[in-house]
């Protein structure tokens, strides 16, 4: 009876929540119609964590809104490890996302493909060799360029499937936890708050990579869906190797930072930067010519 109970619960919980979105994202499309505003239509992961809300700062970051459609209804598709959820009919831009692991199959597709995460998501999607490779959260220092005082020797950005392992490290004074389900702002703010990041969310690892904050792949175990494919995927993508430490009990905060490190040059950052910027003009200039 429990059982069914919770059952009921949830399920309640999980339609007023999806009718709740819809209310905001008729609400957004409402207002931008009222101001004339850009809209961009792109399918995202309606979750509560930062890499997947930040879709829409990075809109925003580009004068327009982001209003939710599904894939066959979608313009585009921005970040995420989302691929899997279009078909090979889906006939507008791909700008940055990826698939979550090697399983998918969506070669000869109508994609127009500008940009991929990393080209082990550009192999099953036959990406063009003019392809950028590159996941557009490396835009977050542009996008949130506030500077932030240094208060934590190490932050720790975990995947939302990690949360409660880590729990018993929030202890630790000079250890900074942070909330992947927290709004993108905030996450960046306190990102920038520390020295040093360990994570095991990608876009904890890439919003570092972007502030020039040394970091590492903390790995909790495999909690997350794809294993290690999309991190290897982004490193690939940025021309270099991918690593991960692996978590383990008697782990020091010092053995952490000491694996911590900037991977690729700023002169390097800032070109992939520039070019993801031309790219989303370019796009989206197109899209509400039409």
């Amino acid at each position: 009876m429990a059982k069914k109970k919770y059952s009921f619960l949830k399920t309640t919980y999980l339609n007023f929540h999806q009718l709740y979105l819809d209310l905001v994202n008729n609400w957004r499309k409402l207002k931008s119609g009222i101001y004339r505003k850009k809209i961009i239509h792109s399918y995202y992961a309606r979750i509560n964590n930062f890499g997947d809300s930040f879709n829409r700062d990075l809109v925003h970051f580009f004068g327009a809104e982001l209003i939710f459609a599904s894939p066959a209804e979608s313009e585009t598709v921005l970040t995420g490890s989302i691929l899997g959820n279009f078909k090979r009919e889906f006939s507008g831009y791909l700008l940055g996302a990826g698939f979550i692991s090697e399983r998918y199959d969506r070669q000869r597709n109508q994609w127009k493909i500008k940009i991929i995460r990393g080209p082990l998501s550009g192999k099953r999607c036959d990406a063009p060799p003019e392809v950028l490779y590159a996941d557009p959260g490396i835009l977050a220092s542009k996008i949130y360029p506030c500077q932030e005082k240094k208060k934590f020797k190490l932050g720790i950005v975990p995947h939302k499937r990690d949360i409660d392992f880590i729990k018993n490290l929030s202890c630790v004074a000079e250890i900074k936890i942070i909330d992947p389900r927290d709004h993108p702002f905030k996450v960046a703010k306190q990102i920038k708050q520390c020295h040093f990041i360990a994570s095991s969310s990608l876009h904890g690892l890439i919003f570092a990579d972007s502030f020039r904050i040394p970091n590492i792949h903390l790995r909790f175990g495999d909690r997350p869906v794809g294993g290690l494919f999309k991190f290897k995927d982004y490193y690939y993508g940025m021309d270099v190797d991918p690593e991960h430490l692996d978590y383990r009990p008697d782990l020091l905060v010092e053995e952490i930072i000491g694996r911590c490190k900037l991977r690729y040059t700023e002169n390097y950052l800032v070109e992939k930067q520039q070019e993801i910027e031309r790219i989303y003009n370019s796009v989206f200039s197109k899209i509400n010519q039409n």
